[in-house]
């Protein structure tokens, strides 16, 4: 006879409740002990799912095998593992509660119902997601378990790592994830000047503005605040079988701006909360602001960049010309950057400056002469450093007219481009 079934029922009965509760002392002994080092095998594992996302190392399993199943398994192994570095190896990490969790909420709502808006304005496209059945159902669970793995790991490293330098820390976070979610391959594509300048626009700029927020999410609220937001916005973008077809120009100031501005209204709100959650001196109170909000630098930085996007694409209506030849010495000379407003034909005078299309290049020329014929202007222009006059300027050339100048700014562009070969523009003498 065992020694179970020789006890009397009720001590067997306790004794076989007590087999889990030794298991979870034993589980809860060993991570108390282990789980601070957690960070190690997780930045691993994170960084192995990225290389293993960018190559070739799982194409020959069956495409839906791969992407229904063992991407998942593999990040969910990594959500836990962040789960149980979060849970048991952390001495401080950030509250959790349902107010941070509805504002994740509502921001995730409002950059929604921002790229619909966007969408009516200009226009919509189909979905390049499939939505058949079940295919729609194996996207949701992947869409998921990444989400989780990601903001799970994110916000894991960033409560284990801001105490000490919270903002460079914050930082290099942001970084670290918008390189996560970016294809490898996005980066051999940024080979010439113009392509660099639209992935920027369209790709990186947003993603790191992404990224920002999700990150703050995660700083003051945890993985659950910053999962809140993210998955709304992946479960819309998957799901939808229409998106807002945009051009990358209006890409690059929606998708940049959008989440700073709702990182801003976030954190303005937490903020007063916080404040009347925890009334401090005015003196504490300026401090906290400064150690829990992120600094409006980076707002900064992004919507400069987004403004220097757009001034250059004449969204404005004024964009900037950088003078590389000699033809219009001496008023502007190789290195000049000019202003150019578009301007309808009929603005034009004798002696303004235009901007127009000549054959596969672009001729900063004065206007010398203007003939009109049957309503349609043309357009007489001639270098000032020139003898000879250019052939005659269609309106349809016309790209628009000098308003200002700013001299010698733009070597160091003509430096680059020089460098990688797309300039020939002799030096100056």
């Amino acid at each position: 006879m065992s020694v179970d079934n020789a006890l009397p029922p009720e001590q067997n009965k306790n004794s076989r409740r007590n087999i889990p509760r030794k298991w979870m002392e034993l589980f809860i002994s060993f991570s108390n002990r282990y789980a601070s080092l957690t960070w190690i095998p997780l930045l691993f594992f994170v960084g192995a799912m990225y290389y293993i996302t960018n190559s070739s190392i799982l194409h020959s399993v069956d495409t839906n095998l791969r992407f229904y199943l063992i991407m998942p398994a593999l990040w969910t192994f990594i959500s836990l593992l962040a789960w149980w570095g979060w849970r048991y190896g952390l001495d401080e990490k950030p509250r959790i509660n349902k107010f941070l969790t509805l504002i994740s909420i509502g921001v995730g709502v409002a950059h929604i119902l921002t790229s619909l808006l966007f969408g009516l304005i200009f226009k919509f496209g189909n979905s390049p997601y499939t939505h058949s059945f079940p295919y729609v159902l194996g996207n949701v669970f992947f869409v998921i378990t990444y989400l989780v793995g990601l903001e799970f790991s994110r916000a894991y490293f960033l409560a284990r790592t801001t105490k000490q330098k919270p903002l460079l820390s914050f930082l290099v976070i942001a970084i670290l994830y918008t390189v996560l979610v970016i294809p490898l391959g996005f980066y051999s594509k940024l080979v010439e000047p113009k392509a660099i300048f639209i992935g920027l626009g369209q790709t990186l700029m947003p993603q790191f503005s992404k990224s920002l927020l999700a990150t703050y999410l995660a700083w003051v609220g945890g993985p659950i605040a910053a999962l809140s937001y993210g998955l709304l916005i992946a479960l819309f973008e998957w799901l939808s079988p229409i998106l807002p077809n945009l051009s990358w120009m209006v890409t690059a100031f929606l998708e940049t701006l959008t989440p700073m501005i709702l990182l801003l209204v976030a954190s303005q709100l937490i903020m007063e909360q916080d404040n009347r959650e925890n009334p401090l001196p005015d003196n504490e109170q300026e401090q906290r602001q400064e150690k829990k909000q992120p600094s409006y630098l980076w707002v900064g930085v992004a919507a400069l960049g987004v403004a220097l996007v757009w001034f250059n694409m004449g969204i404005f209506g004024i964009r900037p010309y950088l003078v590389s030849g000699v033809s219009m010495r001496p008023t502007l000379k190789a290195g000049d950057v000019v202003v150019i407003e578009a301007v309808s034909p009929r603005e034009i005078e004798i002696g303004d400056v235009i901007l127009f299309k000549g054959l596969n290049v672009h001729i900063l020329h004065r206007v010398i002469e203007i003939n009109s014929e049957s309503g349609k202007f043309e357009f007489i222009t001639q270098g000032d450093g020139l003898s000879t006059i250019d052939d005659p300027v269609s309106e349809s050339q016309i790209e628009g007219k000098m308003v200002a100048s700013v001299p010698k700014i733009g070597w160091v562009a003509i430096g680059v481009r020089r460098a990688l070969g797309y300039d020939q523009v002799p030096m100056p003498k």
